[in-house]
C-alpha cells in the first residue's frame, strides 16, 4: 500500500510540475505568439469537434462585421456542422490556418492586434477517400488581451459568399 501511495505521489508530483512549465513556457511568450497559440488551439477544437476550445477564442460580444452574427450564433453554426457533419468514420470537416500566411499588426500600447489571415477548410470525401476544398477563408480578426487570454472581439472582410454549405 506504502508502494502505491508513492507511485501515486511521484505521479501527481511530475504532473504538477509539467502543468507548472507549461505556465512558465506561456506567460513568457510574446503576443504574438500567444495569438497563433490561441488560433492553434481554436483549428484543434474545431477539428475534433470541441466547441469550448473554439468559443473559449471569441469574445463574449464577440462580432462579425460583414454578417453581424455573433458568439452565439458561431456556437450553433458549429453544433449544426458537429451533427451533420459527421459520419461513421468521423467528423468530415477539418481547419487548417497555415501560419505563414498570419499578417499580425500589434497595437503600440500591446493589448491589441490585427490579425490578417486565412483558414482552409477541407471536407473529407466520404465514398473516395480524399478531401476537397469546402472554403477558403479569408479574415481579418481584431484581437485583444483581456481576463480570459488573447480573444477575437471582431471580424471584418470575411468571404461569407465563398462558403460551403451554410449560409
Amino acid at each position: 500500500m506504502d508502494r502505491l501511495k508513492s507511485l501515486f505521489f511521484y505521479a501527481a508530483l511530475l504532473a504538477g510540475l509539467a502543468l507548472g512549465l507549461r505556465w512558465v513556457l506561456v506567460s513568457l511568450g510574446s503576443p504574438e505568439d500567444k495569438i497563433r497559440w490561441r488560433l492553434e488551439q481554436m483549428a484543434e477544437g474545431f477539428n475534433e469537434t470541441r466547441l469550448a476550445p473554439v468559443l473559449a477564442g471569441l469574445e463574449d460580444d464577440y462580432r462579425d462585421a460583414g454578417s453581424g452574427r455573433g458568439r452565439d450564433d458561431v456556437a450553433d453554426a458549429l453544433r449544426w456542422l458537429f451533427l451533420h457533419e459527421d459520419s461513421p468514420a468521423g467528423f468530415l470537416l477539418r481547419v487548417e490556418i497555415p501560419e505563414t500566411e498570419l499578417g499580425l499588426v500589434l497595437d503600440p500600447e500591446g493589448d491589441a492586434a490585427d490579425v490578417r489571415g486565412r483558414a482552409r477548410f477541407y471536407r473529407r470525401e466520404q465514398d473516395q477517400g480524399g478531401e476537397t476544398l469546402w472554403w477558403d477563408a479569408r479574415f481579418v480578426a481584431r484581437f485583444e488581451d483581456g481576463e480570459d487570454g488573447w480573444q477575437i472581439v471582431r471580424t471584418a472582410e470575411v468571404n461569407h459568399a465563398e462558403r460551403g454549405g451554410l449560409r
